[in-house]
C-alpha cells in the first residue's frame, strides 16, 4: 500500500480542485480539511473476456488504490489512485459516489462480525474485484499463503447474486460466466471476447 501521508495529501488536492467547480464535493461543500479517509484497497479489473477461464482471479490487474472518502463520519464518496511501479501514490484518477461507496463501507465494517471469517481475515488481504462490463463489484478476500479466495458481491448486483453473500471463486465465475454469457446472446454475439 502507499504512504497514507501522500496518498490523503493527494486526494485533499484533489478534493480542493473539485470544490472550486461543480462537482459532488462542491454541491456537498466538502472542503481539503471536511473530509476524511479509510480503508485504502487495492482494485483489480477483469476484462469480460477472461470471464470463463479457470482461475480468472489470476488474470486480473491492479493499478489503482481506491479509498474511501468520508465527510461528517460517513462515507461520502471513494477515490482512485494511480500507483507506480513501487506501489507509490502518484496522481488520482478519479473520484465517484453512489451505491458502491456505501455498501463498500457496510462490507468493511461487517467483515469482523462474519463468523465464517473470524479466523480467516487474519492473513487475507481485502481487495476490490470490478467486472466493469457486468457492472460488478465484490470484495475479494486474497489469501496469500494460498487458501480459497472468497468474494462477496457489493450492492447493486444482478439479481443472480445476493449481495454480502460469500462466494466461492468458481461459484462467482460461473454465475459472472453466464450472466456475460446470456448478455452477449441478447447482442447477437456467440462469444465472450
Amino acid at each position: 500500500m502507499p504512504d497514507d501521508a501522500i496518498a490523503r495529501d493527494l486526494i485533499a488536492a484533489w478534493i480542493g480542485e473539485c470544490s472550486r467547480r461543480d462537482s459532488h464535493f462542491s454541491r456537498a461543500n466538502v472542503t481539503t480539511h471536511g473530509h476524511s479517509v479509510s480503508h485504502p484497497h487495492r482494485v483489480f479489473d477483469l476484462p469480460r473476456a477472461r470471464l470463463a477461464e479457470r482461475g480468472a482471479l489470476r488474470a486480473s490487474r491492479s493499478e489503482v488504490i481506491r479509498y474511501l472518502v468520508h465527510v461528517g463520519g460517513r462515507p461520502f464518496g471513494a477515490a482512485e489512485l494511480a500507483v507506480d511501479r513501487a506501489g507509490r501514490a502518484i496522481r488520482v484518477l478519479s473520484t465517484n459516489h453512489g451505491q458502491f461507496v456505501h455498501s463498500s463501507h457496510r462490507a468493511f465494517l461487517g467483515l469482523d462480525s462474519m463468523d465464517f471469517l473470524q479466523s480467516k481475515t487474519e492473513s487475507r488481504h481485502i481487495r476490490i474485484l470490478r467486472i466493469s462490463a457486468l457492472g460488478l463489484l465484490a470484495v475479494w478476500l486474497h489469501d496469500p499463503g494460498g487458501r480459497e479466495p472468497i468474494l462477496i458481491p457489493l450492492e447493486p448486483c444482478t439479481n443472480e447474486y445476493e449481495p454480502g453473500r460469500p462466494y466461492s471463486e468458481d461459484e462467482y465465475f460461473a454465475i459472472a460466466a453466464a450472466i456475460a454469457i446470456d448478455r452477449l446472446a441478447k447482442e447477437g454475439s456467440s462469444s465472450l471476447p
